[in-house]
């Protein structure tokens, strides 16, 4: 199935999706704390967070979602993604950092279960359930491991030598999100040639 250019380009996104995410996931209350806040403030991201999540449940969000198409939903996510780790690399003020939070809604709930819908249509009959594990297991859990692993080291490496390593791998989660949008727009142009032809 990954030989389909558009499963292909959704799971690159998903995967980096999950990779910044975990990252975050990590170093997001350490992060809080190196800025002067506290976990009180971690408390109200995460409230923010789940509060960001209900339009994509229930509201306007799962029509919107359903509306322009799972591979536009993680663009958006993408570009999402993109602005807010921008943000947390370079701010410096813990409630800015908090609020960050609301975009996980953007991000989360197209990532989760619009990806989940796409297999199990595209997903031929017999194999629905398993193509959903074949495909989502080593895209999200190779995402979540790099993130640990590599993000750790990273993050050590770099602080190790006097640099904020957080902060600047932050920066590296807009970058990859940069990388993978500007894969996702010239796949999708050189599809369309391929149409066109």
């Amino acid at each position: 199935m990954l030989k389909d250019e558009e499963i292909r380009t959704v799971m690159i996104m998903f995967g980096a999706y999950w990779l910044t995410y975990a990252y975050n996931t990590s170093y997001f209350g350490v992060y809080m704390q190196k800025l002067g806040g506290d976990y009180l403030l971690v408390g109200i991201a995460n409230m923010l967070n789940a509060v960001a999540e209900i339009p994509f449940h229930i509201g306007p969000g799962r029509r919107w979602m359903k509306r322009i198409g799972v591979r536009n939903a993680l663009i958006v996510c993408t570009v999402t993604g993109i602005i807010r780790w921008t943000i947390c690399a370079i701010t410096r003020d813990p409630y800015i950092l908090t609020f960050t939070m609301i975009m996980n809604g953007i991000m989360l709930v197209p990532t989760v279960i619009d990806v989940v819908e796409y297999l199990y249509a595209k997903a031929p009959e017999g194999y629905k359930t398993s193509v959903q594990t074949a495909l989502r297991t080593p895209f999200m859990q190779g995402g979540q491991l790099l993130a640990y692993f590599g993000g750790g080291l990273l993050v050590g490496y770099l602080s190790a030598h006097g640099y904020n390593g957080i902060r600047i791998t932050y920066a590296v989660s807009a970058l990859v999100s940069v990388a993978v949008l500007i894969y996702v727009l010239i796949s999708g142009e050189a599809a369309q040639k391929k149409k066109i032809q």
